[in-house]
């Protein structure tokens, strides 16, 4: 004897949902910079950026020697774009050698519509999908009607999210459904 399993199409209904999100209005600082001073007095060595290079994380920016030899290299802490490099030979101890903008923006997210309170959000990652690439917005804190929080935008971009209404989404993947 066979058995048979019939499924019926007509009683499957599939229904797209959109995006989860929440909307609200974005108030950002200016994007924050980076300082590098000189630990001690001495003398530039290599310089491998110059003012409006880019670099990452971790990259080396320039090394001097100190007076007692040994070799200092400055590195980046974040991405970034050299806004200031030092172009004396010598290097004086306190001296700014280098200053990094970062692009790191510090704000607030004003929600238009409370949080809901089983929404665990400080410490996660909302995602800004109104750009050719989704952005990343680390959460720090979550109030009832405002999150504070911080993401990396460029110089340029900061200035287009300011003040205008924004949607935010919980999943980078939902980005390509948010339009």
């Amino acid at each position: 004897m066979k058995t048979y399993l019939v499924l019926s199409l007509a009683s499957l209904t599939i229904s797209k949902q959109p995006p989860v999100h929440i909307t609200g209005f974005m108030d950002v600082s200016e994007p924050s910079a980076e300082y590098h001073f000189a630990a001690s007095d001495g003398s530039l060595l290599a310089k491998d950026k110059y003012v409006g290079s880019f670099v990452y994380s971790g990259e080396k920016i320039l090394s001097y020697k100190q007076k007692s030899e040994s070799i200092i290299e400055i590195s980046s802490f974040s991405d970034g774009y050299i806004e200031k490099i030092l172009d004396t030979p010598e290097i004086s101890k306190g001296e700014l050698i280098v200053k990094l903008k970062t692009g790191i923006v510090h704000g607030k997210f004003k929600l238009l519509e409370p949080v809901n309170e089983e929404l665990s959000l400080k410490n996660s990652a909302l995602w800004i999908c109104s750009y050719p690439k989704p952005v990343k917005v680390k959460v720090y804190s979550v109030e009832a009607d405002e999150i504070l929080l911080s993401v990396a935008l460029g110089e340029r971009d900061h200035k287009k999210i300011e003040k205008k209404k924004i949607k935010l989404f919980f999943e980078r993947k939902n980005c390509k459904d948010a339009e």
